[in-house]
């Protein structure tokens, strides 16, 4: 429902029942933040412009959108040695992110 107030249709009410038809058909909700969102976070962390960011700026903007991440999971599942200063790339970082972020959003 965000994504009406965020999108600013013309006529509220198709934009609502067409929402409510997608939620029904897909039991599913899109969710208030896209990929481009997810890219705005990720550039206000990459301050140098180095095209990563430490995995604890990863953490915190997951927390920021409303996911309680695993850290300590996450790190144990990947296989080598994860700290919170590693370097996550953008592609990295928006696969986690994106991932994430659909996972949770229709619990």
């Amino acid at each position: 429902m965000a994504q009406i107030i965020w999108k600013q249709p013309e006529d509220i009410k198709e934009a609502l029942k067409q929402e409510l038809e997608n939620i029904k058909d897909n039991k599913q909700i899109e969710g208030f933040f896209d990929a481009k969102d997810f890219e705005i976070l990720f550039e206000n962390y990459d301050v140098p412009r180095l095209g990563s960011i430490k995995f604890s700026f990863v953490v915190l903007i997951l927390k920021s959108i409303g996911i309680d991440y695993d850290a300590e999971k996450y790190k144990q599942s990947f296989g080598k040695d994860i700290t919170d200063d590693t370097l996550v790339s953008k592609a990295h970082y928006l696969e986690i992110v994106s991932k994430e972020y659909k996972q949770n959003i229709n619990k």
